[in-house]
């Protein structure tokens, strides 16, 4: 926009400049002026009488200019759809002179690292930049620019005085690090945040999605859920009436308040991420049979599914015994109140002290063991450039500490004091392990005091009543990570509190039907069958039931006190074995 001349410049596609007056594209019957303007640019006319009769006569004189140069176009370009073409490009100009005191809109949800065109993207990241909403940093890249639809639609277009908006937004914008600065800077307008992720027919087949509704009035809005009676269809015409018959109101789920545990991050007893056991071709064994030579083993290894590593050759061969170790993998072997019969292996260079089997030569550390230097050297040909990319297999393996932080553990013998829940999912399970059991990064994992603290913190996570809890302290549609933690007040265990005790006693009951059901399942049944099957027959025993009613007596506020049709059981499945 020329703000001087107090006109737009329109660009064709071969560069011709359009000039609009703004005074023009503001008349109600602008878009008849425009149809009259082309019509006779296309046949050579001249401009039509009664087009500049209101205007000024600068504006004027940009109308003759205006058709001059459609008749250019017209001439070089073909008629093509240049009324819709200039209506388009006008509409925002006119949409916020005239002003507007309703928004319903469904902003594209667009993060900045899926702008591929350099000089799109840079203008994106001079305007979050400007509007001061970005996270910056290592996350400018994961911003969703849907928070920049809702900061200058509102600052473009709402002129009314009891002006509101309804924003159709990814979840992440309920709770995610990236939006929290849009949050910030749009809180005196929030009024109401609906959770959609929590109805049965979500609208988004790729992501969970939530509503926010924003009003320029400091008062309560009113909103409901509404389901479709049967396979009816709502129609965008259809009246009030209409409407009624075909849908039924839904009342809103509960919403809990956010208090952080003891077990939050920072405390003395917070969970920790697991080991990164990356590449998984050159980690995880997929075949394990014993060596030709005592205290070997024949493995052979995975194949990749991600493109950095899926080129590489399966490799196999003899290791050192010792090498090979046990570990549970989230997606596979932890179930809900007990692990898979048969854990997942990884080959780790480990002497028989739990130490690094390298030798130190030429001024680094070295693994003398040849098919181990066959899988490092593939990792250094195939690894990435970045300065922050670890340089070694090993260096990966133990970056951020995740993998020496559990190998530095005491083993307890066959103590069960070591509790691990998936960081990701839609139902958290939950298990005992052993303190020195290995967990990958899929689990977040605490080892206690007590075989009796870890049942508890086990039942906590596993109960149906405290899923919508946990549920809503994720940032993103799938993640739990340690958010739980700084959002559902879950107590310490006190070995004194008969609540807490029996709660650990019933994880004990529900371990024994989580095995029973696990040893009566066919070999290599996945992770999601076999945690179906558990839940269901911990429903059929009321084990969980009796679960549920010891932890509403000790989180009542944060519990989930009647299942119905605003909040069905969350262990509820098809006869396929899937969630409904």
């Amino acid at each position: 926009e020329n703000q001087l001349a107090s006109y737009a410049e329109v660009v064709s596609p071969n560069g011709t400049v359009i000039p609009v007056p703004l005074a023009l594209a503001g008349q109600a019957n602008f878009n008849n002026h425009l149809r009259r303007i082309v019509d006779s640019a296309h046949f050579g006319q001249s401009l039509p009488d009664g087009i500049t009769t209101d205007l000024s006569a600068s504006d004027q004189s940009i109308v003759i200019e205006m058709h001059e140069a459609m008749t250019k176009v017209c001439k070089e370009e073909g008629d093509s759809v240049w009324v819709w073409y200039l209506t388009n490009q006008m509409a925002t100009y006119t949409l916020s002179r005239r002003g507007i005191d309703r928004i319903v809109a469904n902003p594209p949800w667009v993060v900045m690292s899926d702008v591929q065109v350099a000089g799109r993207k840079s203008e994106m990241a001079k305007l979050i930049d400007r509007l001061d909403i970005g996270p910056g940093g290592k996350n400018a890249a994961a911003f969703d620019i849907a928070g920049v639809f809702v900061k200058r639609c509102r600052q473009l277009y709402l002129k009314g005085d009891q002006n509101a908006a309804g924003w159709v937004l990814n979840r992440s914008a309920l709770s995610g690090s990236n939006w929290l600065k849009t949050r910030e800077d749009q809180r005196q307008f929030n009024r109401v945040f609906i959770d959609l992720s929590k109805v049965r027919e979500k609208p988004f087949s790729g992501a969970s999605a939530c509503v926010w509704i924003q009003s320029d009035i400091d008062a309560p809005i009113e909103t409901r859920i509404y389901r479709n009676n049967g396979n009816v269809k709502v129609g965008a015409t259809d009246s009030a009436r209409e409407f009624a018959r075909k849908t039924t109101w839904l009342p809103p789920p509960p919403s809990f308040p956010v208090e952080p545990s003891r077990y939050a991050r920072g405390g003395n007893r917070s969970f920790l991420s697991g080991a990164r056991l990356a590449p998984q071709c050159l980690v995880l064994v997929s075949e394990l049979k014993e060596g030709t030579e005592p205290d070997t083993a024949f493995v052979v290894m995975q194949k990749s599914q991600q493109d950095t590593w899926k080129d590489v050759a399966i490799q196999s061969g003899e290791v050192p015994s010792q090498y090979v170790r046990e570990v549970v993998l989230s997606s596979r072997n932890l179930w809900t109140f007990s692990l898979s019969p048969t854990l997942s292996t990884a080959i780790l260079p480990l002497n028989a002290s739990e130490e690094p089997d390298f030798i130190h030569e030429s001024g680094s550390f070295e693994c003398q063991d040849p098919f181990w230097r066959n899988l490092d050297t593939i990792y250094r040909d195939k690894r990435g450039i970045g300065d922050s990319t670890p340089a070694t297999l090993w260096d990966r393996l133990t970056f951020n500490g995740g993998l020496l932080r559990q190998l530095r553990m005491e083993a307890s013998g066959d103590k069960l004091t070591k509790v691990a829940y998936n960081s990701s999912g839609q139902l958290l399970r939950a298990a005992r392990l052993q303190p020195t059991s290995l967990v990958d990064d899929g689990c977040y994992y605490l080892v206690t005091e007590t075989e009796d603290e870890a049942a508890y913190l086990a039942a906590m996570l596993n109960s149906p009543c405290l899923h919508l809890a946990f549920q809503q302290a994720r940032r993103s549609d799938r993640h739990f990570h340690q958010h739980i933690w700084n959002d559902v007040p879950v107590p310490l265990f006190d070995e004194t509190d008969q609540d807490h005790v029996a709660l650990a006693a019933l994880t004990v009951e529900a371990e024994a039907i989580s095995t029973q059901v696990a040893q009566a399942l066919p070999p290599k049944t996945g992770q999601i069958k076999a945690s179906n099957a558990i839940r269901r027959e911990l429903r059929a025993s009321q084990v969980a039931a009796r679960i549920d009613e010891v932890v509403r007596r000790i989180m009542p506020s944060h519990s989930v006190s009647v299942y119905g049709e605003t909040v069905p059981h969350p262990w509820r499945y098809q006869a396929n074995d899937q969630l409904l």
